[in-house]
C-alpha cells in the first residue's frame, strides 16, 4: 500500500512539474517543436543496407552488435560509410 501511494505521488509530482514547464515556456513565447518531418527536406535521403553481425570479443554472451552500410545524400553531397 505504501508503494502504491508513493507511485501515485510521484506520478502527480512528475504531471505537475510538467505542466509547471509548459505553463513557463509558454510564457516565454516558447515555440511548439518541429517533427522530423517538417524539418527535413524531401531531397535528403539515406538506407541503411548490409547488416553484418559481429563476434562477441568481449566474451560476455549477451547481445550483438550489428554493423550497417549507410549511404545517403544531403546538403554537402552523397555519403556512404
Amino acid at each position: 500500500m505504501i508503494v502504491h501511494n508513493n507511485k501515485d505521488q510521484a506520478r502527480h509530482g512528475l504531471i505537475k512539474e510538467i505542466e509547471r514547464l509548459k505553463a513557463q515556456s509558454d510564457a516565454a513565447g516558447g515555440e511548439v517543436a518541429q517533427g522530423f518531418e517538417d524539418v527535413t527536406p524531401a531531397g535528403l535521403v539515406w538506407s541503411v543496407r548490409d547488416p553484418v553481425v559481429l563476434p562477441d570479443t568481449a566474451g560476455l554472451g549477451i547481445g550483438k552488435v550489428v554493423k550497417y552500410t549507410v549511404s545517403g545524400s544531403d546538403s554537402e553531397g552523397t555519403f556512404s560509410m
